[in-house]
């Protein structure tokens, strides 16, 4: 994108057909390019000043993120490379296309091989440790100790330590 320019309105009704959202008019889309052409260039250069206040030459993710977190703008999600990622190109219906291609994935043999047993139902169970002052001696409570136990190890600790 050079500086000045738009998204064009193509584009833009592009980006939403793939979301899902149906027909949209050609003012409607280019507002849309507009706009987001200007929220762009202005997340683009806070996170050039971040990059100069780093004292770095390039921008990295993490200023793209604080520019987003500037914006109030909840930062992008996803991985991080130092592999190029290499990108297809298709064109179809007057349209130009670039996207990665994924690996294909046979849902059928991934269902059949990993029987993943299902969790049971959310239960609660409650349990009093102690009844009116009184431990009761249920598999649930650690064991009673005796009082002579009790006292070493509050008079001399480090002979716990020795056993």
């Amino acid at each position: 994108m050079l500086y000045g320019s738009v998204y064009s309105a193509e584009s833009i009704k592009v980006i939403a057909e793939s979301i899902g959202v149906g027909t949209l008019s050609d003012d409607a889309a280019k507002e849309l390019g507009e706009d987001i052409s200007i929220k762009l260039k202005r997340i683009v250069q806070d996170a050039a000043k971040f990059s100069n206040h780093a004292k770095r030459q390039k921008i990295l993710i993490s200023d793209i993120d604080m520019s987003l977190k500037l914006r109030n703008v909840e930062p992008q999600y996803g991985f991080v490379s130092k592999d190029n990622i290499p990108f297809r190109f298709a064109t179809g219906g007057g349209r130009e296309l670039h996207f990665t291609e994924d690996k294909e994935i046979d849902l059928s043999e991934i269902t059949a091989n990993n029987a993943v047993k299902i969790p049971l139902d959310t239960t609660l169970r409650s349990h009093w440790f102690v009844v009116e002052g009184i431990q009761p001696t249920v598999p649930e409570n650690p064991p009673p100790l005796s009082k002579d136990s009790q006292f070493v190890d509050s008079v001399n600790p480090v002979i716990k330590l020795d056993q």
